[in-house]
């Protein structure tokens, strides 16, 4: 069957040049020069002096170390609590108060967020972070819900949607 009209045809165009191509290789990784490697074996990901290869192919070489390493197999989805950041980085934990601000306090106003994933790589790290106010994107207490970030948007714990003018933090 041939597409006969011009626009769907550029349309089909356009998404299809937009997809991805790692084939069926788990794992993809991109090099400080922008070069993708992909492939099915990651060995020495966890051995001292970054000896990972992906494929034979060293990933963090001084000169041209890797960037990102994504396993294509795994997909992440985000449970509450956390506080997603502006950059898009997640902190697994709770908004456990305020601090900063007052003409008293030498350190700026900031986010004091309780930590709730203890295990993996953050285990001796402290139980509670500050993150400065411009850092934060958004604040989840509960799983339920959208992943989209909706701006101006509160969520209450009976499930209602209320669209924010305008919000007043205190520690009370």
């Amino acid at each position: 069957m041939m597409c006969r009209n011009p626009w769907c045809c550029a349309l089909i165009l356009i998404v299809l040049a937009d997809m991805p191509v790692h084939g069926s290789d788990r794992y993809w990784a991109m090099l400080r020069d922008g070069r993708e490697l992909t492939g099915e074996q990651l060995r020495g990901l966890y051995e001292p002096k970054g000896a990972a290869t992906l494929e034979g192919k060293p990933l963090f070489e001084a000169a041209n170390p890797a960037r990102t390493l994504r396993d294509t197999t795994r997909v992440a989805q985000l449970r509450g609590p956390f506080v997603e950041m502006t950059n898009g980085d997640v902190l697994p934990g709770i908004a456990a108060g305020m601090g900063g601000g007052s003409p008293f306090d030498t350190e700026p106003e900031h986010l004091i967020v309780e930590l709730t994933d203890r295990e993996g790589p953050q285990r001796g790290a402290p139980s509670r972070v500050r993150v400065r106010w411009e850092a934060v994107k958004r604040i989840v207490l509960t799983g339920s819900g959208s992943d989209r970030f909706e701006p101006s948007l509160l969520i209450l714990r009976d499930g209602q949607r209320v669209v924010a003018r305008s919000l007043h933090w205190s520690n009370e």
